[in-house]
């Protein structure tokens, strides 16, 4: 839990201790509205490049509970899929290196700098466009990002 420190002489009311996080919820609500519909414009259009946050075990055969002891049952791990080629039909992703319990993880590290994000360059996913958004629906791509082209 976060501590909020105030400095000089701010006073909250208690009728701003009730109203702010109604306001932040409200606001948490519109960026989520934000990132779902830009993801589905991404994934309709998707390009190399393109990054999902994404429940990895849905697509790729490496066990990222692997070095977990007494792990006998694959868990849902959560990382990203970066777009290596995209044609008429399919797109082709490859996982990073590591993976998250949660799919906030994931959703961090698209968010992020991606300077500790490693990719597996032996395992080539290919995926059918048209499965894109179902797979978005039912969870399996969190959200998705384009990085820009400066």
């Amino acid at each position: 839990m976060k501590t909020l420190f105030f400095r000089g002489a701010m006073r909250l009311s208690m009728a701003m201790l009730v109203v702010m996080p109604t306001v932040c919820l409200a606001a948490g609500q519109t960026q989520q509205a934000q990132d779902v519909t830009g993801t589905r414009a991404l994934l309709a259009n998707p390009r190399v490049g393109d990054l999902y946050a994404a429940e990895l075990t849905a697509f790729s055969g490496v066990n990222f509970n692997a070095g977990d002891e007494g792990q006998e049952q694959m868990n849902a791990a959560y990382g990203l899929l970066k777009v290596i080629k995209v044609d008429h039909d399919t797109v082709t992703v490859i996982t990073e290196m590591s993976a998250w319990p949660n799919p906030q993880g994931a959703r961090n590290d698209l968010r992020g700098d991606l300077q500790d994000i490693t990719w597996d360059q032996d395992e080539e996913i290919p995926l059918y466009r048209a499965e894109l958004p179902s797979f978005h629906n039912d969870g399996k791509i969190v959200e998705a990002r384009r990085l820009s082209s400066h």
